[in-house]
């Protein structure tokens, strides 16, 4: 049984794709997307919001993708979760504990 600060395997029910960018020559612009690892997630809706963007309204669906700890994350990443992409806007270790890492994310549209 997991402590309180791990997550249950069985909440990890969906495979995910971790992508790093590949950045060009000069560092400083994005040319591609690598996949560095497929890894087991829970990916739930985090809320909604509406905006309003050149007299348009858009609908927004955050998510938040848990998965197990990793230090080489960071909000420069993407998430595929099947026809999905995620772009990370920030990442929460859970309790603290390097076990469980939260990854909030917006729809790359």
């Amino acid at each position: 049984m997991p402590q309180d600060h791990e997550i249950e395997a069985g909440l990890l029910n969906q495979r995910v794709m971790l992508l790093a960018p590949v950045y060009n020559a000069d560092g400083d612009e994005i040319q591609s997307w690598q996949t560095v690892e497929k890894v087991w997630a829970a990916v739930e809706p985090a809320g909604g919001a509406q905006l309003a963007l050149a007299n348009q309204d858009i609908s927004e669906l955050p998510v938040q993708v848990r998965i197990r700890f990793r230090r080489d994350i960071d909000a420069r990443w993407r998430i595929q979760d099947g026809p999905h992409t995620y772009e990370v806007q920030a990442i929460a270790d859970v309790s603290r504990r390097q076990a469980t890492l939260a990854l909030n994310c917006r729809e790359v549209v």
